[in-house]
């Protein structure tokens, strides 16, 4: 069968722009997104850069972006259906 009807094979720039800051090609499953959100959170946590305020402040910044993009990215991998 085909995919979906109507728009066809169409990107969604914001999701392919979640998925380019979570490292990840447009399309990944739910489950690279969370084993690549994962990684990403443990090498950007800002916690790791408590001797320097400005890196910790990027960090945290960073990792905003991060959960923003899985957060989205689940939501639109699992139709809002989430489990934690």
């Amino acid at each position: 069968g085909r995919r979906r009807a109507g728009m066809g094979s169409r990107r969604d720039p914001k999701i392919a722009d979640y998925y380019k800051l979570l490292d990840l090609p447009y399309g990944s499953s739910f489950s690279e997104v969370k084993a690549a959100y994962r990684k990403l959170i443990r090498k950007h946590h800002p916690d790791r850069y408590s001797d320097s305020p400005k890196k910790q402040k990027a960090a945290t910044e960073l990792t905003m972006q991060l959960t923003q993009a899985y957060n989205e990215l689940e939501n639109h991998l699992t139709g809002g259906r989430q489990r934690s």
